[in-house]
């Protein structure tokens, strides 16, 4: 029986960290900063892995997050959150992965501080948990 209550995020399922097209351009950047180091020019590459890792820094504000997070992140009911998911999705800012969906961050507004405050919880508590993982 399928309900309206958001999916939850498994532990098979890897939250995205950022959209898929910010990640494919940090990507081809590390990987043009490898092909240099490799003919020689270390201090290009170094200059694009800088670069490469300032960009991730400073997009952070454009998490991924999963639609359980996004209700408790924008205070709103699932069904309104995801009524807004096929305009975000033609945006490039919501994009669907094993049957859960994601949506970018910067996208949603925040309503609550206390649901930031909850968000923040549970992403630390994810990051302890890989950490002793590791």
């Amino acid at each position: 029986m399928r309900t309206s209550s958001p999916q939850l995020v498994s532990d098979l399922v890897e939250p995205l960290r950022l959209p898929p097209a910010l990640s494919l351009a940090l990507k081809e950047e590390r990987d043009d900063a490898k092909a240099l180091e490799r003919k020689g020019h270390a201090a290009q590459a170094a200059s694009l892995i800088s670069f490469a890792a300032r960009m991730e820094r400073e997009l952070a504000g454009f998490a991924m997050i999963s639609e359980s997070e996004a209700v408790v992140f924008t205070g709103l009911k699932p069904r309104a959150v995801r009524t807004r998911y096929q305009e975000l999705e033609r945006r490039g800012l919501a994009l669907t992965q094993h049957n859960t969906r994601f949506y970018c961050q910067a996208a949603l507004t925040q309503q609550a501080d206390c649901s930031a405050a909850h968000l923040a919880g549970r992403l630390a508590a994810r990051r302890t948990s890989k950490e002793r993982a590791a």
